[in-house]
Formats: structure tokens, C-alpha cells, sequence
């Protein structure tokens, strides 16, 4: 009995190093494996895309409409040349929504188009509705310019009020920028001290002076960045410090090998909270 199972273990051992041999010995079958892995990443990949891409073709299809809606009210509210202030409100509210809509319409279509020209994507049928919509949209941009000329002509005030509505919105629109605005400038010491940036102050005979912003720096040299988009500041260094006043809660410096590759912004509003402008000296 005790000779029948090593027997039966030997063989088990010799087919199982048989089959190990086999596949090492057989590198089509590894290169079938591998080639059906690559084509089921593939098709998932394209599955996503499309997805993504037929949802955003809905979205504006769906303002399209949205778009003809409004201006059929349009048409409907400015029939009676007495318009009421809240009603002319309203239609220039309504102006603006549509603008909007078609700037949207616009920016999803150029965006599509970008990542399908990248991808390896090439589907018939959605590149004839991405041209479709596209023709849509150059009709509905005439045709929406064409509505406003003759709203302006009905009532004059119309045109007024829209233009000021403009003026408050952009002005809305410059105040939220500069908000949001920050700046921010690195480099040596001798690179920030001769563009007028940095300054050493206090020390006994020249011995502990400290690195400080100066007084009047010079802001020309800062760049300007949105604070919203900027949540990181490339650096690759060796060393980094601020010299600007930040909370350290709010950063922290990143990189390998004991190098300084980026400062990460963890919590903006925290960050640019002390001051708007960011000074880093680096090595």
C-alpha cells in the first residue's frame, strides 16, 4: 500500500513538472495569453469612452433643447412692445442662459473631438452625430443672433439692459478672478536679492542675518496663477524653504531621494489666507 502512493506521488510530481515545462516550452500559447489581455483592456477602455462620449452627446442634445424652448418664450414674452421691468428681466435673464448653453454646447463639442482624435476609437456612427450636432449648433448660433437683433428693434430698452447685465456679469466675473488670484516666485538667494525680491536683516557683524521678504518687493517678477488650478508648484531642487508666511498645516513638500520635486497646496483657502504672494528659496 505504502508503495502505491509514492507511486501515485511520483506521477503526480512528473505530470505537474510536464505541465510546467510545457508552458514554459510554448511561447505562443504566452503570447495568445497576453494578446487576449491586451484585447479585453481594449475593449473595456473603448466601452468607457463610449459611454462618456454618448452621455455628453445627451447633455447637448438635452441644452439644445432646452435652448428652443426659451426662445420660443422669447418670442412670446416681447409680442407686446410694453414691457413690464420684471419681464424685461426676465428675456435678458433668458438671453444669457442661452449664451451660456451654447458656450457649453461648444466646449463639450471641441473636447469630444479632442480625446476621439486621440483614442483609437473610430465608430461610424458616433462621428456622423458629433457632425450632426456641430451643424446644429452653427444654425442655432444665426438663429439665436438673428432673435436678439429683432428683440433689440421691438423694445430699445432691451438692448440697454442687456448691455449692462453684460457689464455686471463680467464685472462679477474680473472681482471672482482676482479673488482667486495669487503669485508666486523661487530661486536662489542671489536670483531673488538682485530682482529685488529678498534682503538679509538683523545679525551681529554679518553672522546670523536672516532672509526676508523686502519691503517693496518687486511684484513684476512674481507669476500669476489661479488658485483654484494651481494646487501644486513644480520645483525639482535639492533644498526649499518659504520665506513667504503660510500656515504649516495648510503644505508640504514633496519628492524622493531627499529632494524637493513639489510644494503641495493641501488646503488653498488656509494656504493664501496670510498672503497672496508666494516666495521660495531653493538650492
Amino acid at each position: 500500500m505504502k508503495k502505491y502512493y509514492v507511486g501515485l506521488a511520483s506521477a503526480l510530481f512528473l505530470m505537474a513538472c510536464a505541465g510546467e515545462s510545457s508552458e514554459e516550452t510554448n511561447p505562443e500559447l504566452e503570447k495568445m495569453r497576453l494578446e487576449n489581455i491586451r484585447l479585453n483592456q481594449v475593449a473595456t477602455e473603448k466601452d468607457s469612452l463610449l459611454t462618456a462620449y454618448f452621455g455628453t452627446l445627451d447633455e447637448i442634445e438635452g441644452n439644445l433643447n432646452t435652448i428652443k424652448a426659451k426662445e420660443g418664450l422669447l418670442v412670446e414674452q416681447t409680442s407686446d412692445r410694453e414691457l413690464r421691468p420684471a419681464q424685461q428681466e426676465q428675456i435678458i435673464a433668458d438671453i444669457q442662459l442661452i449664451q451660456e448653453l451654447m458656450q457649453k454646447n461648444k466646449e463639450k463639442i471641441a473636447s469630444m473631438s479632442s480625446k476621439l482624435s486621440r483614442s483609437n476609437v473610430q465608430i461610424e456612427a458616433l462621428n456622423k452625430r458629433i457632425e450632426k450636432l456641430v451643424e446644429q449648433i452653427q444654425q442655432k448660433d444665426a438663429e439665436i443672433s438673428k432673435l436678439q437683433q429683432e428683440l433689440f428693434k421691438v423694445n430699445d430698452k432691451l438692448e440697454m439692459l442687456f448691455n449692462e447685465y453684460n457689464q455686471r456679469i463680467q464685472e462679477l466675473s474680473d472681482k471672482e478672478s482676482e479673488l482667486n488670484s495669487a503669485w508666486y516666485a523661487y530661486g536662489s538667494y542671489k536670483e531673488l536679492s538682485e530682482n529685488g525680491i529678498l534682503t538679509k536683516e538683523g545679525g551681529f557683524i554679518g553672522i546670523g542675518r536672516m532672509k526676508k521678504l523686502m519691503s517693496n518687493f518687486n511684484k513684476d517678477y512674481f507669476r500669476k496663477i489661479d488658485i483654484r488650478e494651481m494646487p501644486e508648484i513644480p520645483l525639482y531642487v535639492k533644498t526649499a524653504k518659504l520665506i513667504s508666511s503660510h500656515p504649516d498645516s495648510s503644505y508640504e513638500w514633496q519628492g524622493e531621494d531627499g529632494k524637493v520635486d513639489k510644494l503641495l497646496i493641501k488646503d488653498p483657502d488656509a494656504f493664501w489666507s496670510s498672503s497672496k504672494y508666494l516666495v521660495i528659496l531653493v538650492e
